[in-house]
């Protein structure tokens, strides 16, 4: 089954099933490494911030690979679509199987 989503859609906390894959997916890459007290592993390395996210769509693809095969085992990225926004920001678009 594939997921597409964006990092900009909505958590909800009291989903189930496949709606609460995706929202750990999207918390995961919200959020930065170092972030969560306790879990030191969790989430993407903050290198990224300030800085073109599309000069470095290699490296926040390897990162993210890498956090769900951590976190979220049973999913796999398939395609990440980095655009960026008229403000500066960029919108993340994932495509994940699992």
């Amino acid at each position: 089954m594939n997921l597409v989503f964006s990092t900009s859609d909505s958590v909800d906390w009291m989903a189930t099933g496949i709606e609460q894959i995706k929202n750990n997916v999207i918390n995961i890459v919200r959020t930065r490494l170092g972030e969560v007290p306790y879990m030191p592993n969790f989430g993407i390395n903050p290198d990224y911030i300030d800085r073109p996210a599309l000069n470095d769509r290699a490296a926040i693809v390897a990162d993210i690979r890498a956090q769900l095969r951590m976190w979220e085992s049973e999913t796999q990225l398939i395609n990440l679509t980095i655009t960026p926004k008229g403000d500066g920001d960029y919108e993340i678009e994932m495509e994940v199987i699992l």
